[in-house]
């Protein structure tokens, strides 16, 4: 029986032992057939079996994203000042037929679609003075799209382990070289209380495009002895940038079904921003708070 036992549990061990090899790239967004349907699938995890507890019910719910982005410098030996200030706020309606580990470490998304709403605010500015001359430039566009499924290119969900791949294999194969069955499955277990109880901790990968164009108002003036010139103008123009925001938080589940996602991100990162460093322009500063809710 011992041996029966030990070889029963092998494939479990070794299954883990793959999954737990996986890194942040099992992150990468995959889409098959059409941005409608975002999974891992069943070639990928050959193990993958669904649960039909939770196969019943709609996933509903709502992604909410504030980015801004935040330059401000004076170069050319104090002649030159420019600026920039972004803002785009992302506003859809989250539904999805399954969201389900199943036995795997990424989540299978079925038909997944995001609808609402996209607004984009950008004030650039340039002014240059010298002597005896003048001259400005502004940028200014404030604008709002309708959000389809062409918005939301795909997420992904992933199970959080705070495991050590290389130590839980070496801690598994000494347990099995010592053949004390009881610790193997208590090993076991333990990894997996979280999947059995009502609270397991993810990582959720959102990617969103930005398929559209708007009109921008240009407005340059120059004033000097030589010239006196003030044009405004528009032109057709990308504003809307795509994102892609990496969020922490939970996901529980039910025996009835019912089950909910809750998870976020706020935090600052520091872009490049494309000056020669001779200039000794700071960053550009970019910020994101968003927030991703989900329950059937």
């Amino acid at each position: 029986m011992k041996k029966i036992a030990i070889f029963t549990i092998l494939p479990i061990i070794s299954f883990m032992n793959f999954n737990m090899r996986m890194s942040d790239d099992t992150a990468k967004i995959k889409a098959e057939n059409s941005s409608s349907e975002i999974y891992v699938s069943p070639g990928d995890h050959p193990s993958y079996i669904p649960n039909p507890a939770l196969s019943a019910g709609r996933w509903n719910g709502t992604l909410n994203l504030e980015y801004t982005t935040q330059f401000d410098c004076i170069y050319n030996d104090g002649t030159i000042h420019e600026t920039e200030n972004r803002a785009q706020n992302v506003s859809l309606n989250i539904t999805a037929d399954e969201i389900d580990f199943g036995k795997g470490m990424v989540a299978r998304i079925s038909n997944l679609s995001g609808k609402g709403s996209v607004d984009v605010r950008i004030t650039y500015r340039q002014e240059e003075k010298r002597k005896e001359y003048f001259r400005l430039k502004t940028i200014d566009s404030d604008d709002s799209f309708s959000a389809n499924d062409d918005c939301l290119v795909g997420m992904v969900i992933q199970k959080k382990t705070g495991n050590d791949p290389k130590a839980l294999q070496e801690k598994m194969q000494k347990l099995i070289q010592e053949g004390d069955l009881n610790k193997i499955v208590q090993e076991v277990e333990s990894m997996n209380k979280q999947d059995q109880g009502g609270g397991l901790e993810i990582e959720v990968v959102i990617q969103l495009a930005a398929p559209w164009t708007s009109n921008v108002t240009i407005r340059e003036y120059i004033s000097s002895y030589q010239e006196q010139k003030d044009n405004t103008w528009s032109e057709e123009m990308t504003i809307a940038i795509p994102l892609q925001v990496h969020l922490k938080g939970s996901m529980s589940t039910g025996e009835d079904g019912s089950g909910s996602i809750v998870a976020s991100f706020a935090g600052r990162e520091d872009l490049p921003n494309g000056k020669p460093s001779s200039f000794g322009c700071p960053p550009i500063i970019s910020l994101k708070n968003c927030t991703l809710t989900l329950s059937r």
